[in-house]
């Protein structure tokens, strides 16, 4: 049963990363927030399949990972969100949804760094 929502899993990752590619394609020269919301979804989706051996099956434990990383990334977004806030008030960042788009994919890409980190230390 395991291999076989693995392979799910990665098949679903493939078809997220081809729809992001496929709408970034025909969006060239402006690149849309829904393309890159498919391309982060699939990234993190095999990011978070390499991450537990298929082998393993889903147990107490990868939940304990999967809310310590949650908790973890929730924390490490909150002085993300301070520092955009300062950089587009200082005018740094010049565009407020350039900001909006960093603490998005700041979040969505710190989960499975922050899965992996604590998946190595449990």
């Amino acid at each position: 049963m395991k291999k076989s929502s693995s392979l799910i899993n990665k098949g679903t990752g493939l078809i997220l990363l081809f729809f992001g590619l496929y709408f970034t394609i025909s969006d060239y020269p402006t690149i849309s927030l829904f393309s890159l919301l498919f391309i982060a979804a699939g990234i993190v989706t095999f990011a978070t399949e390499f991450i537990f051996n298929s082998d393993s099956p889903n147990d107490e434990r990868t939940k304990q990972i999967k809310e310590k990383s949650g908790y973890v990334t929730y924390l490490l977004t909150l002085p993300i969100i301070l520092l955009v806030i300062l950089l587009i008030k200082y005018h740094i960042i010049t565009d407020s949804l350039i900001g909006l788009y960093i603490i998005l994919f700041s979040s969505i890409f710190l989960f499975p760094f922050t899965m992996y980190i604590i998946n190595k230390k449990i």
